[in-house]
């Protein structure tokens, strides 16, 4: 029962940067178009 949690918990970590990584590209992008 351990195992899975750890993985869904691992799995949810993953997509929380990389959706961090995504909004940091985001807004630098937008900053680079506004300069």
């Amino acid at each position: 029962m351990e195992q899975p949690d750890k993985f869904s918990n691992d799995e949810i970590l993953k997509r929380v940067v990389i959706g961090f990584l995504f909004f940091t590209y985001l807004f630098i992008f937008i900053k680079i178009m506004y300069l």
